[in-house]
């Protein structure tokens, strides 16, 4: 793959990217973006957005100030300094005045460098270097004016910036001015990010994709239709809430029969539609009045066959179906399930031996730390995950049976059956 990237900052800026990033090629294709001020980034960045797989800036000033002009999905980023020319322009300063010790003015903007703590390991006194930091509201005059004021009064024997107006405007006064640009090899590891950047976006993008939904307690909801007109009715309009999504995603639609269906698509459609994809789980979840729970497993493969397993593995985990939308493949999502608390050897032998997955415990313990002394009927629980009674019922009593959960009391049932449980987790945390 070819990665094409644009350029944009000062014409001087970009040239130093362009001549540190030859190397990079015939992988990598740099488009010089420069622009003379801020209200050229918008007409360049509409004019080359179909010629670039992603944005490079030359520094966080022109990032911070042409971000705006970009879509969410757009890869952009900027080079990064660690400070290595701002020690070098200080020993440009001292050599062209004759001096033994820094006396000049420095301006930067705030949260690239702490300028006192990189200038400080040159063991040099710090007594008559000025430094300003700005963020987004600037005015190019007020900078100048700080350096050239310094200058005039005798304080300074120059003036460090890394703005090419205000370095620019300090040669027109007079004021001996130093520019403070990147070093190549700064250079080359931001193009080397960016680079990794935009093939990790397009791995991402140009995967299979593959969306599992599945209706929950399934013959629960045809139970409470009076006729089978109402079932092929109901049918028909969940499939009339799919094919609208199918068509967002740019997929194609599988009725797996028993209230699943399964989507089509790439990663980057069905990543750029999540929300589109909640909000037909909510629509399906009302069409079959609440008997049921319907849920959605994503997954992502280079093949159409491992994207599939891995939709249908995320569909069919025993969790509680209090999170409708489950990813399989998403690193983010791994990231957060490494995050989650873990259990003790013990208990997770216990658990596999009832076939009661870990999340699953995990979510009860959570829902039960809210309950008065931690105990619950299995009608509070429901209530409180979302979650069909039979489904509780079914959880906590493998959860008694691995002695992980104790039945503590019975309520009395508000019509005639038998009598509720109320249970108490017993283990450790």
């Amino acid at each position: 793959m070819n990665c094409r990237i644009g350029v944009i900052g000062a014409s001087e800026s970009v040239e130093n990217i362009l001549k540190a990033g030859e190397h990079f090629a015939p992988d990598v294709t740099l488009i010089p973006c420069p622009f003379e001020k801020e209200g050229d980034m918008r007409d360049i960045i509409e004019r080359n957005r179909s010629r670039v797989d992603g944005w490079l800036f030359s520094g966080p000033l022109p990032y911070e100030l042409g971000r705006k002009y970009f879509r969410s999905d757009d890869n952009i980023s900027c080079c990064h300094t660690a400070g290595a020319m701002l020690l070098v322009r200080a020993l440009e300063v001292m050599h062209d005045a004759g001096r033994k010790a820094p006396r000049f003015s420095i301006d930067m903007y705030e949260g690239i460098i702490d300028i006192s703590e990189v200038l400080s390991d040159t063991g040099l006194p710090l007594d008559e270097v000025y430094m300003k930091y700005y963020g987004k509201r600037f005015r190019v005059e007020e900078i100048v004016e700080f350096h050239r004021s310094l200058y005039a009064e005798g304080k300074t024997d120059g003036a460090v910036t890394a703005f090419r107006a205000v370095y620019s405007r300090l040669k027109d006064l007079g004021v001996p001015a130093y520019y403070l640009n990147l070093t190549k090899a700064e250079i080359t590891e931001s193009l080397r990010q960016m680079v990794e950047k935009i093939r990790t976006t397009w791995f991402k993008a140009t995967q299979v994709g593959t969306v599992a939904i599945a209706i929950h307690d399934y013959e629960t909801v045809l139970d409470h239709m009076n006729s089978d007109v109402q079932r092929e009715r109901m049918e028909w309009e969940i499939k009339g809430k799919l094919l609208p999504l199918c068509e967002v995603l740019d997929g194609s639609l599988v009725e797996k029969g028993n209230g699943r269906y399964e989507i089509f698509s790439s990663r980057g459609q069905i990543h750029r539609h999540l929300g589109e994809l909640e909000n037909t789980l909510k629509e399906i979840k009302m069409t079959i009045n609440l008997y049921g729970s319907a849920a959605a497993g994503i997954g992502y493969g280079e093949t159409v066959a491992r994207s599939r397993l891995r939709a249908r593995q995320a569909v069919d985990e025993p969790i509680l179906w209090d999170m409708p939308v489950r990813i399989s493949g998403d690193e983010a999502g791994e990231d957060r399930e490494e995050q989650r608390e873990e259990l003790d050897p013990e208990t997770r032998e216990k658990l596999k031996e009832v076939r009661v997955n870990e999340k699953t415990l995990l979510k009860i313990r959570l829902a039960a730390s809210s309950f008065p002394e931690g105990t619950f009927s299995v009608k509070d629980l429901s209530t409180k995950l979302s979650v069909t009674p039979q489904n509780i019922r079914r959880i906590m009593g493998a959860l008694s049976k691995a002695g992980l959960a104790e039945i503590v009391s019975e309520t009395s049932p508000a019509e005639r059956g038998r009598p509720g449980k109320v249970y108490r987790l017993v283990i450790s945390g």
